[in-house]
């Protein structure tokens, strides 16, 4: 069995959860950091083999909640050595490599509390590749998405170590202009209010 973990705090509306939609089955449910209780994902956790952590970056590290919830694991001392763990970080940032210090946090806590550290998915341009369903630009523009979270889903399921990166099929100099023109209309749109 594998736990599916969201650490973002949109929850079921964040791109974190879409990318675990995306890797899970029909019939696998996702267990909440913001909204679930500590003992209840526990209590998955250890009736699983595997855990896939996916959050948001937030200022070089993953979100307080999930800080929080990898410290309640240590203090209570949960023994967990027997899992696995895959990440999937994804960042505002172009770059996937933004993610880095979040993957150096999660690789540290495993390493102390013997956990499995397996690798993940890092994810550049998240809340783009996030949301490809609803235009048609965002689908073009990840393309190479469908073929990396399959892969991924494939490693997860055969027990593979897996270090993957992926962002935007778009130059950098393009997406950071568009990212400008999006957060004047954001900032516009709640002046009006």
């Amino acid at each position: 069995m594998i736990t599916y973990i969201n650490g973002s705090p949109k929850l079921n509306n964040s791109a974190s959860n879409k990318f675990l939609n995306d890797i899970k089955s029909a019939e696998d449910k996702i267990q909440y950091i913001y909204m679930n209780n500590y003992e209840d994902i526990i209590d998955n956790i250890i009736n699983s083999y595997t855990i896939v952590l996916s959050f948001p970056l937030y200022a070089d590290s993953p979100t307080s909640g999930v800080l929080d919830f990898l410290e309640y694991i240590k203090n209570n001392t949960i023994d967990l050595s027997d899992k696995n763990l895959y990440y999937i970080v994804n960042c505002g940032f172009y770059e996937p490599q933004q993610n880095n210090t979040a993957i150096d946090i999660v690789r540290c806590f495993c390493e102390n509390n013997k956990i499995n550290f397996k690798g993940g998915l890092s994810i550049g341009a998240g809340p783009i590749i996030g949301i490809r369903d609803s235009k048609l630009i965002y689908r073009i523009l990840t393309k190479s998405y469908d073929n990396k979270i399959n892969e991924f889903k494939e490693k997860i399921q055969n027990n593979k170590n897996v270090d993957m990166n992926i962002t935007l099929s778009l130059n950098k100099r393009l997406y950071v202009y568009a990212a400008n023109i999006s957060w004047k209309n954001t900032i516009r749109q709640a002046n009006k209010k």
